[in-house]
């Protein structure tokens, strides 16, 4: 009974002499090529440590061997209130004028009443509604413009003020062909 223990003892010993042989083995490489040259050795320890990208307006200086701020002619201009936006929130805010306008002329000496909520409003409450809708719209095609920075923002902030522009021109339109 006293041989069995040791029988197993020595047949656990020699599974993990062959579980080692068989690791050896398989570290070895099967032939030249899958031997790693000096150049992939050297690229696997530059992967392995931890080199953080540097941000995007710092470049490395060759000559002064340093990092540098790049200058301001090399930031990418980008201007929110270009041409385009002006041009499209202009014609919104002429639009906004002429109906105002044509409404207080129709309203004074007509016999035409408003279509809004008041019948009679003010020339002041006229422009105080249609200003406070104008400049919110103003503002978030500027707010997207500026956040958006692609096709997206500029053809937003041209197409959104297009719906007021058309309704304020028609008012206005009506207001002239209809009660003068």
């Amino acid at each position: 009974m006293k041989t069995l223990p040791l029988l197993l003892l020595s047949c656990t010993l020699m599974a993990q002499e062959n579980a080692d042989s068989v690791k050896a083995q398989k570290t070895q490489p099967d032939a030249p090529s899958a031997t790693p040259t000096a150049l992939e050795n050297e690229l696997r320890a530059a992967s392995a440590a931890y080199h953080p990208t540097p941000p995007e307006d710092l470049y490395y200086n060759q000559q002064t061997q340093q990092w540098e701020r790049k200058p301001e002619s090399e930031y990418p201009s980008y201007h929110v209130f270009d041409k385009s936006f002006i041009i499209a929130h202009s014609a919104f805010l002429g639009s906004i004028v002429y109906d105002v306008e044509l409404t207080h002329q129709g309203l004074a000496h007509h016999k035409c009443v408003e279509g809004n909520d008041e019948a009679h409003p003010s020339r002041g409450g006229l422009y105080a509604n249609d200003l406070a809708v104008f400049g919110a719209i103003t503002g978030l095609d500027a707010f997207i413009k500026y956040g958006t920075k692609g096709w997206f923002g500029k053809a937003y902030s041209i197409a959104a003020p297009i719906p007021g522009t058309i309704l304020h021109f028609k008012g206005g339109t009506k207001w002239l062909t209809d009660c003068w």
